[in-house]
């Protein structure tokens, strides 16, 4: 596949090879006229190297910026550096992350909120947006307002925030934090360009509102473990596939409830599908 247009001077390439089952195709950003920079790597697969070669169309790679260290965006980082020799920047916070699955990957720069990389004539501006992972960060162009969310938004569906390593109370600041930039596209990590930033922001932190109120409302007939909640919360509409995941989700969005002190749980030290959840303050849950 051919990189696409995606703003000025940005190009937007899809990995031609199907992922994993159960995986989205990332999207990756090729920067620059010259030289490259590219925004995260996508997962590895035989040819992946050569493919975002091609994209890059004889302009050297000279850096790639994760956004996180999760597979299908760091994926492709190691074989690509050690063809180009390019250096890898990412949080710090998830360097322990990207030492973890990709031993062989050496990172060459961290990065922190408000640390600046620059693209040629691009200024990416490091925003910390924690949540779907610790090192979590998104790249903000200030003169063109131009963010690049990685998984903090997506063009469409929603983000998976699993504990441990995903927190919802983080994950909904970092939202509320972008939502108050003025951005004119976001350039996600997965999905469609998002051409109406604040509308696509605030369907988000609307969705994982509702959640909440549906917990509260299951939680309003008496305390529920785990799995009596996904039961109830996906209607038996969910996939049995998909179980595990909505297990977790719900799981992120009570140890948020539990932080906030809206919720508790019984016995405690329990792991989480031993627990019986209970309200501790009146339904619809403050916010």
């Amino acid at each position: 596949m051919n990189p696409t247009a995606a703003g000025p001077e940005i190009l937007l390439f899809r990995p031609p090879v199907p992922p994993p089952p159960g995986w989205e195709v990332p999207n990756l950003y090729l920067l620059g006229r010259q030289e490259v920079t590219l925004v995260d790597a996508g997962y590895a697969y035989a040819q992946a190297a050569d493919d975002l070669l091609a994209a890059a169309a004889g302009r050297p790679i000279v850096r790639i910026v994760l956004t996180h260290g999760h597979t299908d965006h760091a994926g492709a980082a190691a074989a690509l550096r050690e063809r180009t020799g390019c250096r890898i920047v990412c949080h710090p916070r998830d360097r322990a992350t990207l030492r973890r699955r990709f031993p062989e990957l050496e990172v060459d720069q961290e990065v922190r909120e408000g640390d600046v990389i620059a693209a040629e004539d691009k200024r990416l501006q490091v925003i910390d947006t924690p949540g779907h992972a610790p090192g979590h960060i998104a790249l903000w162009i200030e003169e063109e307002g131009t963010l690049f969310t990685g998984d903090l938004v997506t063009g469409a569906g929603s983000t998976f925030v699993g504990p441990p390593e995903g927190d919802m109370v983080a994950y909904m600041r970092s939202l509320d934090k972008v939502l108050a930039l003025p951005a004119k596209r976001l350039l996600p990590g997965h999905g469609p360009l998002v051409p109406e930033p604040q509308k696509r922001i605030q369907e988000l932190i609307t969705h994982r509102r509702l959640r909440e109120l549906q917990i509260g409302k299951i939680l309003e007939k008496g305390p529920h473990t785990l799995g009596e909640m996904v039961e109830t919360a996906y209607g038996g509409l969910i996939h049995p596939g998909l179980k595990g995941a909505a297990f977790i989700t719900l799981l992120a969005h009570l140890d948020k409830l539990a932080a906030e002190a809206k919720v508790g749980f019984q016995p405690s030290g329990a792991k989480p599908h031993e627990r019986s959840y209970f309200l501790t303050v009146p339904t619809p849950l403050p916010y």
